[in-house]
């Protein structure tokens, strides 16, 4: 997949590996995927058509907008994915992406936004390797800064949304440490992918995640 980690679980997405877990008899769920018809390929969008889309303080009362790290690049956090099959980064053709990062204070949640323009086809290829991550990956190991983190993912269950949609509840611990947890809704609409997570210290609020994926959905089709 070309688009970046979609969740702020503190950057401890270096996937090590899948464990020998047994998969869920059902794959995670796509929601009413629209039919993508193929087409001539069409010029993509620049980074700052697509950060005009992306959701703003404005969007989300109280939530501070966090700068992004020095030498940050968009997108380039999805190479740490090496042990899942459903998130190997793809090569299959040319992607936009712009992200963009919320605060909701010292203890407060983090709020998360990542837009990717690519082909309507590779758009609907990331969805269902999302909608996988759980049937395949329902706990892998991710390592960072010398520290080992338990993954654990299950399927959220998700209301339709765009063009095809699908979310995932996550939950990280580390030895000594309160776990985190988060909660992810990737929806497409056309070519676009727009990811939207949130990530607490606490049990997550679900309709803050529900709100903002439906906030980001609708900005970014009028915005279109």
């Amino acid at each position: 997949m070309s688009a970046r980690p979609w969740w702020a679980v503190a950057a401890v997405l270096g996937v090590t590996g899948c464990t020998s877990l047994p998969a869920p008899p059902e794959p995670a769920p796509v929601n009413s995927p629209a039919p993508v018809t193929p087409g001539p390929a069409a010029s993509l969008p620049t980074q700052d058509d697509l950060r005009r889309l992306l959701l703003t303080a404005d969007d989300l009362p109280g939530y501070t907008l966090q700068p992004e790290p020095p030498g940050a690049s968009p997108g380039s956090a999805s190479s740490e994915f090496t042990g899942c099959p459903a998130l190997t980064p793809s090569s299959e053709g040319p992607s936009v992406t712009v992200a963009v990062n919320f605060s909701g204070g010292l203890i407060g949640p983090k709020i998360g936004e990542t837009i990717t323009a690519s082909s309507g086809e590779q758009a609907q290829r990331t969805v269902d390797g999302i909608a996988a991550l759980a049937r395949q990956c329902p706990a892998y190991t991710a390592v960072t800064g010398g520290q080992t983190m338990t993954m654990t993912v299950v399927a959220m269950e998700l209301a339709p949304m765009g063009d095809a949609s699908a979310g995932l509840q996550m939950t990280g611990t580390v030895p000594n440490l309160p776990p985190v947890r988060a909660e992810a809704i990737v929806i497409r609409s056309g070519n676009l992918v727009i990811q939207v997570s949130q990530a607490t210290a606490f049990p997550p609020d679900r309709e803050l995640t529900l709100s903002t994926a439906r906030r980001a959905l609708e900005k970014a089709e009028q915005g279109r």
